[in-house]
């Protein structure tokens, strides 16, 4: 479920032979919401610049809501599952929906501050600059995505308490 209608061969596609981060965001993308998540976090989670802006913005959207419960929300990083278990899809999937309220708000900082550094002053791509895989429009989360996530949540959530 989690990988797709062939388990085997999503795995081989991703861990067998030598991929570019390029290919392996497609493998992963190809998967759906899960894997435009796992994607988001891979990338988010390599970088300090992204960690950091993704903090700060959950620092002032919480500061700034009405919502009571985002009012005593903390900053927290992204959660990257790994090959080896799968309750660390739950816990990815889990730490999403935390971040959902400040995903929208961080996309839009984190690309206006790639443009900043990377579009000539005609708003042209610097030559050499690539724009991020998660600023891409094919993926971003949408609220299908999100939907999704929320129910494998609820899904997986049984067998964790198991």
């Amino acid at each position: 479920m989690l990988y797709g209608k062939n388990p085997d061969a999503f795995e081989k596609e991703v861990f067998e032979g030598l991929h570019t981060a390029a290919k392996e965001h497609e493998v992963w993308r190809r998967r759906g919401s899960v894997g435009k998540w796992h994607n988001f976090a891979v990338e988010v989670s390599r970088s300090d610049t992204w960690t950091d802006m993704l903090k700060k913005v959950q620092a002032v959207e919480s500061q700034l809501s009405d919502d009571a419960q985002l009012k005593k929300h903390r900053p927290v990083g992204v959660v990257v599952d790994n090959a080896t278990r799968w309750l660390s899809q739950f816990s990815m999937i889990e730490r999403a929906l935390v971040l959902r309220p400040f995903y929208n708000s961080f996309v839009q900082r984190a690309s206006n501050e790639w443009e900043k550094v990377n579009l000539t002053r005609a708003g042209h791509i610097k030559k050499g600059s690539k724009l991020p895989f998660f600023l891409k429009e094919e993926n971003r989360m949408t609220p299908d995505d999100w939907h999704v996530l929320g129910t494998l949540y609820d899904i997986l959530l049984d067998f964790q308490l198991v």
